[in-house]
C-alpha cells in the first residue's frame, strides 16, 4: 500500500466510495484501501463479489455481502427515474437492474469482481476460501469467536501458521477453490 495512504487520505485525495454490507463483514483496510486506491479515475465503480444468474435471468450482480459505488454513482440512484420506478426487491438486485436498465453493464468503467471477498471458511459458504495476504473482505463473521480467529489471521504469524495447517487437512473442502471467478487484479 502507498506510503501514507489511510481512509481519510484516499476519501480526500482519490474520489469516494460508497460500501454497503452485511453487519457480519470485516474488511481487510490496508488491502480494500490499495485496491480502490488502483481504480482510476474514480468514477463509475461498482467493485465486489459477483453473482452471475443463469437463465431466465441471465444478469450478474454484487452481492449483498459487500460492495463499493463511487459518489457519482450514488448520486445517480439518488436523482434517477429509474430506481424510483424499480423500488422492490433485494438492494443488492436492484442496484444491479437499474445499472442494466440505464444501458450501462457494459459501459459501467469498472463493474468490477473481486474473488478476494470471500465466506468465513469454517462456514464453508458459498465462497468460503482460505485466507490469503491479499483477501480483502470476509463475510459471514456471525460471532465473536470468528471474528477473533480472522482478526488474528491478518495480525498473527503465529496465528496464521495455526489456521493454514488445520485447513489444509483433507476434511476442508472449500467451493470456491473449484469455481473460477473473474478477478481484479488492478
Amino acid at each position: 500500500m502507498a506510503a501514507g495512504l489511510t481512509l481519510e487520505r484516499l476519501m480526500m485525495t482519490h474520489g469516494n466510495y460508497n460500501l454497503t454490507s452485511t453487519e457480519w463483514y470485516r474488511l481487510v483496510l490496508p488491502n480494500i484501501l490499495e485496491s480502490l486506491h488502483r481504480i482510476q479515475p474514480y468514477t463509475q465503480v461498482y467493485y465486489g463479489r459477483e453473482v452471475v444468474l443463469q437463465s431466465p435471468f441471465n444478469f450478474g450482480y454484487h452481492t449483498g455481502m459487500a460492495y463499493f459505488l463511487s459518489a457519482d454513482l450514488v448520486q445517480w440512484i439518488a436523482t434517477s427515474s429509474i430506481p424510483k420506478e424499480m423500488s422492490r426487491g433485494h438492494e443488492d438486485h436492484l442496484v444491479a437492474e437499474w445499472f442494466l436498465k440505464a444501458g450501462w453493464r457494459d459501459s459501467l468503467a469498472r463493474w468490477i469482481s473481486d474473488g478476494e471477498f470471500i465466506d468465513y471458511p469454517r462456514n464453508r459458504g458459498t465462497w468460503a476460501a482460505r485466507y490469503t495476504a491479499h483477501t480483502r473482505a470476509i463475510h459471514q463473521l456471525k460471532g465473536r469467536d470468528e471474528f477473533l480467529e480472522a482478526a488474528r489471521w491478518f495480525m498473527s504469524p503465529n496465528s496464521r501458521h495455526e489456521m493454514d495447517s488445520e485447513l489444509s487437512t483433507p476434511p476442508w473442502d472449500f467451493p470456491d477453490e473449484k469455481v473460477t471467478s473473474p478477478s481484479y487484479e488492478g
